[in-house]
């Protein structure tokens, strides 16, 4: 259990002046009567978790976990339901927990990781989870007593060493917790923002205690690994099936000679069994830029074939058709590029056509920064577009006048062809009731139709101009999810539970109507950093401000449990890892598309940075390389299309990103392809491996000597 004592420094006030707990950004004081209340919770609550600490320390975690939940409903009340349920309006900004005071605030932080402690020894994992995120909603309240709205970026803490030692604990945990998952990248993320956001804080917060749970020895090692990492990928099992779910990724190949170029920044979408994709490009600053619009049926894969190109416009820039997104409306693709009038592809016909659009600027609008249209210069790049119910919706993204990112967002009527702002501002503004300005996030409407999510993406800091308060060294990347409800036209800030992806831009993700389910691969972040080792004896490892992921992660918003025992998190909408044996490379850029008729997935394209991701020519500038390969991701379960994989033999031969795995050793590298009668259907990374693996390669796959 964590060490709890009441503070050395909790002195009753003199009657005649009010007490001020010091914060990072700005004040607060406390009544005489809060601080008796407070005082009183932490005495009342000694008692109860002084319990629930001997019974940890006799091995009774059972007890211990029920002592101290009842110590967290003497200062919640019994009726209040901790932790909070995911998918409800209050399950992150609390009326009852903005209420407290900042020292009941940390005596309920306690409870919560003592709680998660003693499930993590029954191996509980899911519900220690919970417990330990209803201590990060509850540290993240410190950020709703600011007197101005704050950033995301901006942290914002209050001077007490102890409410430091108990977020330390709860981040540490869950890191241990996902790295156990094998979930190497959220473990990493975690351990990386404990360990930088106290960096700035004054000594007291920096306390023997607080020093060996967030050493910088344990980050290292995480920031060693891969996300998947290939050495670890092989043995992973589900163990825990409310958090994990075992998928299979599959390289799909097409009719030889009948290529299309690779490229990553570009649209897709699939209509009638058929991939269509469009612009893009292939190197970042050098280009080939693309305009083109290609399809390919997915069931023959008889080779791609090119469709009417996007037509050129004024200025020039428009015919680059890159960073902006494609979706279908009654056999029509559309594509928004900021300008009044609405590009389409007609599927039926094979050719391209446009509508034309109004807008009308209400006063609100003016306030928020709209002039006669709603993006300056009539562009606008990296934003989200859906659409739900015969309306087209537009979120986030970047215009000439804001390359940081806005919150902007607005909504076409595709019947009367009339556009509304529904909430946001073009340029950065921090809002509680709002997601942060942004680019490059995910998106998604859910089944139901009457929810638009925004998930991740980038704050582009650096493009603000300097001295501007926005203005940082490098991009801020999201990790919160946020909904819109259409009905009622308000935002709410969504609680991430489960085996939790970490924070990334540029990812490959797609809604799947048929499964109900949300998937997630790949992308990158700045938000930590990766170390790399040489390959070569003596070599120097390189250290990178930024990582590459290959991981596959699904938000699954109706859960159903087997478990009669399940608690009510166990039931909300949560997140599992999506464990496979093989991965595509590391990657970020590319598209995840589904196919609404049968619910397959597929992923397509994208570039990859070969300075951290071993590729050809990986050693030239500008290290960077597209990919136009086409990939099918398969899940275990219901319609998941799993039936036919076969585990064993991807635990033995599955590639592994840039890397072939040994079949003997399961070890990945450059290695050799079998030189026998199989085709090269296994590697060895040398001549003791292919000795000891001959005689159960030559059975399994019937292979002979060449």
């Amino acid at each position: 259990m964590p060490s709890f004592k009441l503070p050395p420094d909790f002195k009753m006030p003199d009657l005649s002046t009010p007490v001020e707990f010091p914060v990072e950004h700005s004040e607060t004081s406390m009544s005489r009567r809060e601080m008796v209340d407070a005082l009183m919770a932490g005495v009342n609550n000694e008692l109860v978790l002084g319990d629930a600490k001997t019974l940890f320390r006799q091995g009774k975690y059972a007890e211990s976990a029920a002592a101290g939940i009842q110590a967290a409903h003497n200062l919640v009340g019994e009726n209040f339901a901790l932790p909070r349920v995911a998918g409800h309006d209050d399950s992150v900004r609390c009326n009852l927990y903005e209420s407290f005071n900042p020292h009941v605030r940390r005596y309920l932080m306690a409870c919560c990781n003592g709680v998660a402690q003693a499930l993590v020894h029954q191996n509980r994992l899911e519900e220690a989870l919970a417990w330990y995120e209803e201590v990060e909603i509850l540290h993240l309240h410190c950020s709703f007593e600011s007197p101005k709205p704050l950033f995301d970026w901006k942290d914002f803490h209050f001077d007490l060493p102890d409410m430091t030692l108990q977020h330390t604990i709860a981040k540490t945990a869950m890191a241990d917790i996902y790295l156990r998952l094998g979930n190497t990248g959220r473990a990493s993320y975690t351990r990386w923002r404990c360990f930088t956001i106290y960096q700035h804080m004054p000594a007291p917060h920096h306390s023997g205690e607080i020093k060996v749970l967030n050493n910088v020895h344990s980050l290292a090692d995480l920031l060693k690994l891969r996300h998947p990492d290939p050495s670890r990928t092989p043995t992973l099992e589900v163990t825990d099936p409310g958090l994990q779910v075992r998928g299979s990724w599959k390289r799909l190949h097409t009719k030889a000679g009948s290529g299309i170029a690779p490229r990553s920044n570009f649209a897709s979408f699939i209509w009638k069994g058929k991939l269509y994709v469009a612009g893009g490009y292939q190197g970042i600053a050098i280009g080939p830029y693309h305009r083109d619009i290609w399809c390919l049926d997915l069931t023959a894969r008889d080779g791609w074939k090119e469709l009417a190109k996007y037509p050129v416009v004024e200025p020039e820039y428009r015919c680059l058709m890159r960073t902006w997104t494609m979706k279908v409306y009654k056999d029509k693709a559309y594509l928004f590029t900021g300008k009044r009038q609405v590009d389409f592809f007609d599927l039926e016909k094979g050719q391209w056509g446009s509508i034309s659009t109004t807008y009308e600027r209400t006063t609100a609008d003016k306030r928020a920064g709209m002039e006669n249209w709603l993006y300056p210069h009539s562009m606008v790049d990296d934003a989200c577009m859906e659409i739900a119910d015969g309306k087209l919706y537009v979120f986030g993204g970047t215009h000439n006048d804001n390359k940081v990112g806005c919150n902007l967002l607005v909504a076409l009527d595709l019947e009367t062809k009339k556009w509304r702002r529904l909430g946001g501002h073009l340029h950065p503004k921090a809002d509680l009731l709002a997601p942060d300005p942004r680019k490059t996030a995910m998106s998604w409407v859910n089944k139901e139709q009457d929810r638009l999510f925004i998930l991740g993406g980038e704050a582009n800091r650096p493009a603000a101009t300097r001295g501007d308060p926005v203005y940082a060294n490098d991009s801020f990347i999201f990790e919160n999810m946020w909904s819109w409800h259409i009905p009622t036209e308000k935002w709410r800030k969504e609680r991430m539970s489960g085996n939790l992806p970490s924070a990334r831009s540029e990812v490959a993700h797609a809604f799947n109507p048929v499964l109900n389910k949300f998937l997630l691969f790949g992308g990158y972040s700045t938000g930590q950093d990766t170390i790399v080792l040489s390959d070569e004896p003596g070599g120097r490892a390189m250290s990178f401000k930024f990582t590459y992921f290959a991981d596959t992660f699904m938000y699954d918003p109706a859960p159903v449990t087997g478990n009669p025992d399940a608690t009510p998190t166990m039931k909300a909408p949560k997140w599992k890892h999506v464990l496979t044996r093989g991965f595509p490379t590391y990657r970020c850029q590319a598209n995840l598309i589904v196919d609404p008729d049968n619910g397959k997935i597929y992923m397509f394209g994208g570039y990859t940075n070969t300075q951290l991701v071993p590729m050809c020519k990986q050693n030239q500038s500008p290290y960077v390389k597209a990919f136009n390969d086409l990939w099918q991701l398969k899940l275990d379960t219901p319609g998941g299309d799993f039936a036919d994989v076969d585990v064993e033999e991807e635990a033995l031969n599955a590639r592994a990103g840039p890397w072939r795995r040994c079949f003997n050793c399961a070890s990945t590298g450059y290695i050799h392809k079998c030189g026998g009668s199989c085709g090269g259907r296994a590697y060895f990374c040398g001549k003791e491996c292919l000795k000891e693996g001959w005689k159960a390669h030559k059975e399994r796959h019937r292979c002979r000597k060449a």
